[in-house]
């Protein structure tokens, strides 16, 4: 698992899913999630994914619940599908998570030590959300795009 990242924010507080029941499914995952049942959460998180209508991918929610498995598996240090969710995320409608999304991909793609394609992210990540972003995150994954900065 990995120790020192920021944790996902919480669901209640800062993220508006529009179905009641997927709320209630992301809200408890969430709890999991704090608790670090992290295999439990993920079991939420889809199941929360399969209660958006089809297309999921075009539902508002979708870039959130993406980025909440996503965050997941990157907790539980498994990068690819950790990768392919966040990648999926970047697909969906952009929501205020778009920083969040390119910095936890960027970060993946570091620990799968994919550098190139790590920096090229976190670059954007930083972009988006400034030095503020990468305040809580381990000093590696701003060092990486320092000379880029």
């Amino acid at each position: 698992m990995n120790s020192n990242i920021n944790p996902t924010p919480k669901i209640s507080n800062s993220i508006a899913i529009s179905d009641a029941q997927t709320q209630r499914i992301c809200e408890a995952a969430e709890v999991l999630y704090h608790s670090q049942n992290y295999d439990a959460a993920l079991r939420l998180f889809y199941e929360a994914w399969l209660t958006l209508p089809k297309p999921q991918m075009q539902q508002q929610s979708s870039e959130i619940i993406l980025s909440l498995i996503g965050n997941t598996y990157y907790q539980l240090a498994k990068y690819e599908p950790a990768i392919e969710a966040f990648r999926s995320a970047l697909a969906c409608q952009q929501t205020d998570r778009r920083a969040f999304v390119l910095l936890r991909l960027g970060q993946a793609l570091f620990d799968s030590n994919e550098d190139t394609q790590a920096r090229t992210y976190l670059q954007k990540a930083y972009r988006l959300g400034g030095a503020r972003l990468f305040e809580l995150e381990e000093n590696k994954y701003l060092n990486i795009i320092r000379g880029l900065i």
